[in-house]
């Protein structure tokens, strides 16, 4: 019985060999737009328009066989426009653009599949405006610093690509400032403000599906 039991492990151990090598490069992007209008019939009708886009692209390189880091930068925007026959259009815009390093640790446990730890640290800048019907707007702006750190599965589906999948709210430590301002309809400021807040949120006893995202890297040569 033992004899079985150490040549089991030996093939375990043979099939989970790393497949990737230091020096070796990884890219990998995201880009998503999305619309969508919803339109009242009733009196006084009204209609909303909502826009949404972000691209993401990041660039990492192996360290060692199975640890890496990487860096990239991110920008997303959201539009929203609310419109009514009975007062003035209201708009909320917002903008924000953000840099990023992440460090990955690989465990094989098949062959060419890993579980995966991560770490990553996110700065962004964000701008949101806002048009009230009765032409002043407010703008808010400020930074947002976090660290995120999961887990996940990658599995090589050819030399050049692999197919992610990572838990997002494993570990997340977030902290925001910034100001706020308000406007007259002449650009004259009324009022101003400052805000900050900390959070602190874990995924450790339970985690959803909807949670879980996948992706696919590139292998450069």
């Amino acid at each position: 019985m033992k004899s079985y039991l150490f040549l089991l492990c030996l093939i375990a151990v043979s099939f989970a060999n790393a497949q990737f090598s230091a020096g070796q490069k990884l890219i990998s992007g995201q880009l998503n737009v999305s619309t969508d209008n919803y339109t009242s019939n009733n009196s006084p009708g009204s209609d909303q328009k909502n826009s949404y886009g972000g691209i993401s692209l990041s660039f990492s390189k192996f360290k060692s066989p199975l640890r890496l880091i990487g860096f990239g930068i991110q920008y997303s925007f959201s539009d929203t426009r609310f419109n009514s026959s009975s007062s003035s259009p209201l708009e909320n815009k917002n903008n924000v653009a953000g840099i990023f390093i992440e460090l990955t640790k690989l465990q094989p446990i098949a062959k060419k599949m890993y579980l995966s730890f991560s770490g990553m640290g996110v700065m962004n800048y964000g701008v949101r405006d806002t048009y009230y019907a009765n032409n002043t707007r407010s703008q808010s702006k400020g930074y947002n610093l976090y660290i995120n750190g999961g887990m996940g599965l990658w599995y090589q589906l050819t030399n050049r690509f692999i197919l992610t999948g990572n838990v997002s709210n494993l570990l997340s430590v977030n902290y925001s400032t910034g100001n706020t301002a308000s406007y007259t309809a002449n650009n004259i400021g009324t009022a101003d403000g400052s805000t900050s807040s900390f959070t602190l949120s874990t995924g450790l006893s339970s985690f959803s599906l909807g949670n879980f995202g996948f992706g696919v890297k590139y292998v450069l040569k």
